[in-house]
């Protein structure tokens, strides 16, 4: 069995993230050969795949990490001028990345890591990893459109994995998984949120819808894989064990608003629900 951890996007809302994994790593000593990772996800996912799968250490340093990141850690304001590429500066997420994420240690730690970003060129989901990672690619697989600025790799104009792979199951499954425990930050039902006025809001509601209808097509898709190959049908590939943890209620603040009171509480939600069975829907 070759066991993954697919984890989404969604800004500030991966300490809910923080509080599942230390559950998950920390107290049930879960391994992950593979771990597939989106913008906020990708980020946390790095960190992890610096330990030994199953290493209950790196949950608990991500926790101790987690707490002190402030939005003046990953980004600050941009003077407004009409030709920016965005409206924040990501150079102090680019410096938070190089002093806390080492590329040599997740390359010597056996977990295979694998980051989702969008290639606005071609209009492709890519997938990187291995002896292609760096970071450039995290700070690719984290511009959030409009909000942070587009990073060029090869040439190319990259952003937010989250633009076409918000949860990127196929990318663990590319990498031989057979089961998978994917964390997701939003509801399998979500409410009508009132209609954001400013450009920032409703850029970032934009965004949180595409990536929750992109997210329940992916499970689609592999229920009715997984269905085709349990009847039978040839080609299909193989089954592969899914299960999915959604909030047990809506994560609260914007996907920008790193509120340290907010963070805690979504931490201590995800270390809640990661240990209660009935959190977890399997396919």
């Amino acid at each position: 069995m070759r066991r993954a951890l697919v984890l989404s996007g969604g800004g500030a809302r991966g300490s809910y993230h923080v509080g599942a994994l230390l559950t998950l790593i920390g107290m049930q000593r879960r391994r992950y050969e593979v771990i597939s990772g989106t913008s906020v996800g990708a980020l946390i996912g790095a960190y992890i795949a610096q330990w030994q799968p199953g290493d209950p250490e790196s949950s608990m340093e991500l926790a101790r990490l987690w707490r002190t990141v402030r939005r003046r850690d990953l980004y600050r304001r941009r003077f407004p001028w009409p030709w920016n590429d965005a409206l924040y500066d990501t150079a102090p997420l680019r410096r938070f990345i190089k002093e806390h994420i080492g590329f040599s240690r997740i390359g010597a730690s056996g977990v295979d890591l694998r980051v989702q970003a969008t290639d606005l060129h071609r209009g492709r989901s890519m997938s990187f990893g291995g002896r292609h990672l760096n970071t450039d690619v995290l700070m690719a697989s984290a511009a959030v459109p409009v909000a942070f600025p587009p990073v060029y790799l090869d040439g190319r104009m990259v952003v937010d994995g989250s633009v076409l792979a918000d949860t990127p199951l196929g990318a663990a499954i590319r990498a031989g998984a057979t089961d998978i425990d994917v964390i997701a930050l939003g509801p399998a039902d979500p409410e009508p949120e009132e209609t954001p006025a400013r450009m920032l809001p409703i850029a970032a509601r934009t965004i949180e819808v595409a990536m929750h209808a992109l997210f329940e097509s992916d499970l689609r898709s592999a229920k009715r894989i997984n269905e085709m190959v349990r009847a039978g049908y040839e080609g299909q590939g193989r089954e592969v064990s899914i299960r999915v943890l959604r909030p047990s209620r809506r994560l609260e603040g914007s996907l920008l608003a790193f509120d340290p009171q907010v963070g805690e509480e979504m931490r201590v939600l995800g270390c809640s629900d990661a240990a209660r069975p009935e959190m977890w829907t399997e396919l």
